[in-house]
């Protein structure tokens, strides 16, 4: 059974509290044009406690795009090597554990909202992630630990929050198609001469600041060294 449906910003969102398929008929109004939507929940995902650990990763189906909402840490190893989901999208969760997501190979887009800590290596080695979107908590720090993102090799766009306060030791190492980082701190978080890896001959990499910062960014050599250049924009 579907308990709710709604749209929220062209996306329709259902929450069911069983596995099954169904059939969703959304009607445009003004066009009075209808199209059905087949609709198949595959797994529901229930946690006792407020930290997932590897021993609940039986509970987790394969092929599927992963939400994860109620839950306020995902301990070390939970996921690594689970090749089976196609995105991560999680909603307060604030920690991750090392290697949490590593190794997660068929995994394309990763948005992790109200974020305060990445450990280390906590998504490296996912072949396939294209996207990493992070938004953090209030008036809380930001830290993401050394080679989080390491040896995505088809990671291109990054978006970083204004609570960014610190990037690890080859926290990006060998994401050799990075073209595009954005973030959102004002003040350039710590990073370190590795942090980035050096842009490819014959590509340009683009980091997007806020407007005001950019004079601080090129200031800070393991900033400014790791893109073609630097670009204030309104977040």
């Amino acid at each position: 059974p579907i308990v709710s449906i709604e749209v929220v910003s062209n996306t329709l969102q259902l929450t069911s509290v069983a596995t099954g398929t169904t059939t969703v008929t959304v009607v445009d109004f003004n066009s009075e044009q209808k199209v059905a939507i087949a609709v198949s929940v595959k797994a529901l995902y229930t946690v006792e406690s407020e930290t997932i650990t590897k021993g609940d990763r039986k509970s987790f189906a394969n092929d599927t795009h992963l939400v994860l909402t109620g839950v306020k840490a995902i301990g070390d190893n939970v996921f690594k090597n689970f090749e089976e989901f196609i995105s991560i999208t999680t909603k307060g969760i604030e920690n991750f554990g090392k290697l949490a997501f590593a190794s997660c190979q068929q995994v394309e887009f990763i948005t992790l909202e109200g974020v305060k800590d990445i450990g280390i290596g906590a998504f490296q080695f996912n072949a396939s992630v294209k996207t990493v979107t992070i938004t953090g908590v209030k008036d809380n720090p930001l830290k993401i630990g050394n080679e989080a993102f390491a040896n995505c090799p088809k990671l291109n766009t990054i978006s970083l929050p204004a609570q960014t306060s610190k990037i690890g030791s080859n926290a990006f190492m060998r994401c050799v198609q990075l073209i595009s980082v954005r973030i959102a701190a004002v003040e350039p978080p710590k990073v370190l001469r590795n942090t980035f890896p050096s842009v490819v001959a014959g590509t340009d990499r683009v980091l997007y600041v806020p407007k005001g910062s950019k004079e601080k960014y090129e200031g800070d050599n393991n900033w400014k060294s790791k893109f073609s250049s630097i670009k204030e924009v309104d977040f």
